[in-house]
């Protein structure tokens, strides 16, 4: 349980009155995402003020507040800061000096969220761990704030979106071992190039090594010449026998198995279903690490089972007898086609329809047009199969697509999201959304 006289000891404010919340859930700046028992903390903005938005917090649930001056129209406690986010920092920084136990920091350019969820899983973490995606200079201050000694190891994501962004965040979060998932082409108009993106990156393995702790690299890094000079000092899972953690997938007639060896120890577990190849070899990752801590098979093999997609990270749901497959938080190239692959091997057959966003020169730079044209060329078309692409460069995708597919006839390019709702209305079958975050596909779930 977090103890809240620690926040007085950080030096970062007082409670008004020296009234106490009994337990807080989570930190949250946004009154929408405020769950019960969640702290609420109100951040000025150019846009808005977040302490205009105190009673609408405590109705949503929120028990307190962090605020920079008392606000007679809230009832909760209120935690009074000069400046709210200095003030979250000096909380965080306070609760990760004080944490006896190990933060397993976790980056790369796509499968953070899903190698820290299943962490998180296989190691039972419950409170001590990054929330959906929270994983930036707001997120992580966020998530280490809540940290307490109750649990003995954290999971916390890493994002970066530019050239000198992790230097602070390893500061603050200070991890002890790290996960590092992969590199892929993503904010390409913040970073320039991959190896600008690896160079980043490189730096909290660097930053884990120093104190020769575990480092564990999914194998496609060594592409990079940062990753190379480190990788006799890392752990890195390969589908080769003579690795020091191998594995393996094997189909069997009751599904998909992980084979596993690891330090002479071998083992194998069922892959849950609507995992895709993507977040297997997350898995591979966070097994690594968990067996690695000393995790029993037992435990692992039973949490695994308790494996769900995040939201909007593969989800399925069905709507009037419509079958969605939501993968709409976010996109990069390879996380689409991982996503592609795994929507055609749980819905192979025809009758589909795909409403894919493409991309954009912020996420992808000089390499815009090529990676479209390559996401076209990957969509699965098949004979009664549909295709909409929203955004301004859905040419691209369509010339891709039309370039390959024998099958591409129903094909339509929109500038809108909302232009494709007649087109979901109008379809019965299984349906694949997915797209940047700013195309808000999962709107047209209907």
């Amino acid at each position: 349980m977090i103890n809240f006289s620690d926040w007085v000891c950080s030096g970062a404010g007082y409670w008004l009155g020296g009234r106490m919340p009994a337990t807080v859930g989570k930190i949250c700046n946004d009154t929408r995402n405020l769950s019960k028992n969640s702290c609420f903390i109100a951040i000025k903005t150019e846009r808005a003020d977040g302490h205009d938005f105190l009673q609408q917090a405590e109705q949503n649930g929120a028990s307190c507040a962090i605020v920079d001056h008392a606000m007679g129209s809230a009832n909760f406690p209120q935690f009074i800061c000069e400046d709210t986010l200095a003030g979250l920092s000096k909380i965080a920084a306070f609760t990760r000096k004080n944490f006896r136990g190990k933060v397993v920091g976790i980056t790369g350019s796509m499968g953070k969220t899903s190698t820290k969820d299943i962490l998180a899983l296989l190691l039972n973490v419950q409170n001590n761990k990054t929330f959906l995606s929270e994983n930036g200079h707001l997120g992580i201050p966020l998530t280490l704030a809540k940290f307490t000694n109750g649990e003995s190891i954290g999971v916390l994501e890493v994002g970066i979106d530019g050239v000198g962004a992790i230097e602070g965040l390893l500061e603050i979060s200070q991890p002890t071992d790290c996960i590092i998932t992969g590199v892929s082409p993503i904010h390409l108009g913040n970073f320039g190039d991959e190896n600008s993106i690896a160079s980043e990156k490189v730096k909290m393995a660097e930053y884990v090594l120093d104190n020769s702790c575990k480092c564990i690299l999914a194998k496609e890094l060594l592409r990079f010449e940062c990753f190379k000079k480190i990788a006799k000092f890392c752990i890195i899972p390969a589908e080769d026998p003579g690795a020091k953690v191998c594995f393996s997938v094997e189909q069997r007639p009751a599904g998909r198995w992980l084979n596993f060896q690891i330090e002479g120890q071998k083992c194998a577990f069922p892959i849950p279903h609507l995992m895709s190849g993507g977040m297997v070899k997350n898995l591979v990752l966070a097994l690594a690490f968990a067996l690695l801590s000393g995790e029993t098979l037992a435990n692992i093999a039973a949490r695994l089972q308790n494996w769900r997609p995040g939201a909007m990270r593969g989800e399925i749901s069905t709507v009037n007898g419509r079958t969605f497959f939501s993968d709409c938080y976010n996109a990069n190239p390879a996380a689409f086609l991982d996503s592609l692959k795994n929507f055609d091997r749980l819905f192979p057959q025809g009758n589909r329809l795909f409403v894919v966003g493409s991309f954009g020169d912020l996420e992808l730079g000089k390499c815009r047009a090529d990676e479209n044209i390559r996401l076209g060329q990957s969509i699965p078309v098949r004979s009664g199969d549909r295709v909409v692409i929203v955004g301004e460069c859905g040419g691209e995708v369509q010339a891709g697509l039309l370039g390959t597919s024998p099958h591409a006839k129903g094909v339509h390019c929109l500038e809108k999201t909302e232009q494709a709702r007649e087109f979901i209305q109008a379809h019965r079958g299984a349906v694949y959304l997915k797209g940047h975050r700013a195309y808000r596909l999962e709107t047209l779930i209907c």
